[in-house]
């Protein structure tokens, strides 16, 4: 047990009854969604509706929205977490002053937005955070620079991302939140692999020379393991096989892949199954799994599925799997499939222009703030 679950454990014991106890055990259970025991949260969020009902009270119901948020969110995706998050937050705007709940709120629909490339979104979160007049927590200062770090890496400044990491780092060990310190290795790890992926795409060298990529996913495997985090597990497998993948290692990407576990997660996201389909035929082609009359049949389904995809960095992805599976077969690629690669690529180039405009913009304005708020401990 962690000493942040220590601290909300005592905090619940300290407040035997009332609004106060009901708002403890939502925290804890905040957390619990965080390590991935949903049972117990999802016990706490339905008696809170229940038996909360008897307090009418901004503090209690915009953490049990904040709760619902965040366990909509690691189980079931990101649509009904976003809608959950701003009711959160409207009603949070009826808290206290010494209330932290409608920032940290905000941190969570920053990351949330930024996994979905809607750089608005992330843009107005930040800002509402910058704006309330609420009290900033430790756990707010961890999440905030969590979510800078993200951006700045997936716009590959890495040296200012680092920075930001760092900052993370340090008040994740002042709250003694080692899911916190766990989330911030799994998103580096998960932000570089797609950015070397993306590197591939566009026709640069692939290199894995360094290890430094290897290292971070092995450092937020090896860290998972230790505090038993279950909560994003799949992802972690996923992480790993597109590395094993990377290396043309197909055997035991396709282990990994193909495994039921990822093959039922995923079916609650349908876009990162489509490119892990499509990763399974590249993987496949390399090891000549199975003849190539299959094979074609195969990534013609997938393709279809390919086109639903929303985003322009994923769909990329997954068009440049099925392309390199077809040169390992000895089939040339379409002339449509190779346009509709490059158009992709095209858009998903142009995401990240307006991602790396967005953070310079708001970084420039609010510099002073953001170092006073998050300022080393």
């Amino acid at each position: 047990m962690s000493r942040f679950e220590d601290s909300l454990i005592a905090a619940i014991r300290s407040r035997p009854s009332g609004v106060d106890n009901w708002c403890a055990r939502l925290e804890w259970a905040a957390y619990r969604i965080r390590i991935g025991d949903f049972k117990s949260a999802k016990d706490i969020m339905i008696s809170a509706r229940e038996r909360g009902i008897v307090y009418i009270n901004a503090k209690l119901y915009s953490r049990l929205n904040f709760v619902e948020g965040l366990y909509a969110f690691f189980s079931a995706g990101t649509q009904s977490a976003i809608d959950k998050l701003l009711r959160a937050r409207a009603i949070a705007l009826g808290c206290r002053g010494d209330d932290y709940i409608h920032p940290l709120i905000n941190t969570w629909l920053a990351s949330i937005y930024r996994n979905i490339g809607d750089w608005t979104g992330i843009d107005r979160s930040l800002n509402s955070l910058l704006e309330s007049q609420n009290s900033i927590s430790d756990e707010v200062r961890f999440r905030l620079c969590l979510v800078l770090a993200d951006i700045l890496e997936e716009v590959e400044l890495y040296d200012e991302a680092a920075i930001w990491y760092s900052l993370a780092h340090d008040f994740a060990l002042i709250l003694g939140d080692d899911a916190a310190i766990s989330a911030m290795l799994f998103n580096r790890a998960s932000i570089s692999i797609f950015n070397l992926r993306l590197q591939y795409a566009r026709d640069q060298a692939l290199s894995l020379d360094d290890g430094r990529v290897a290292l971070e996913v092995a450092s937020a495997v090896n860290y998972t393991h230790y505090i038993n985090d279950r909560t994003m597990k799949w992802s972690l497998d996923l992480m790993r096989a597109q590395l094993h993948m990377l290396k043309n290692e197909a055997h035991a990407a396709l282990m990994l892949l193909e495994a039921d576990e990822l093959s039922d997660t995923l079916q609650q996201w349908p876009d990162v199954d489509v490119l892990r389909q499509a990763d399974i035929f590249r993987c496949r082609a390399l090891a000549l799994a199975e003849c190539r009359a299959d094979l074609m049949l195969g990534m013609q389904n997938v393709l279809e599925r390919v086109k639903t995809i929303e985003s322009p960095g994923d769909k990329a992805l997954a068009l440049h799997s099925l392309i390199i599976g077809l040169r390992f077969i000895n089939q040339d690629p379409e002339e449509s499939l190779m346009k509709m690669l490059s158009d992709e690529m095209r858009l998903a180039n142009d995401d990240r222009a307006r991602e790396s405009e967005m953070i310079s913009n708001f970084l420039s304005r609010h510099r002073a703030k953001i170092n006073f708020i998050v300022r080393r401990p």
